[in-house]
């Protein structure tokens, strides 16, 4: 890791580089308290991912196939979920 990131800093230097995604930053006002859009949207993103890995695991095949190989190896391979 130290190799690719001296070869980073080599490539593109040692200053910080902002990452423009097109949503301000301009704080919104909620009963006195300042919150972030920025902030704001990376929760929603957040927690849609969340919710989709949740949905995921119990409601696919292979999330349900997940789950019982870690829940139990040995019971996953009697009912026939292959391991590797």
């Amino acid at each position: 890791s130290y190799v690719i990131e001296g070869a980073a800093q080599l490539l593109w230097g040692t200053q910080v580089h902002g990452l423009d995604i097109g949503i301000s930053d301009v704080p919104l006002d909620i009963a006195g308290v300042f919150i972030s859009r920025f902030d704001l949207f990376a929760a929603a993103v957040a927690g849609s991912l969340v919710a989709l890995f949740a949905l995921f695991f119990r409601y696919t095949r292979t999330g349900l196939s997940f789950r019982a190989v870690a829940d139990h190896p040995f019971a996953a391979l009697a009912v026939g979920l292959r391991l590797p």
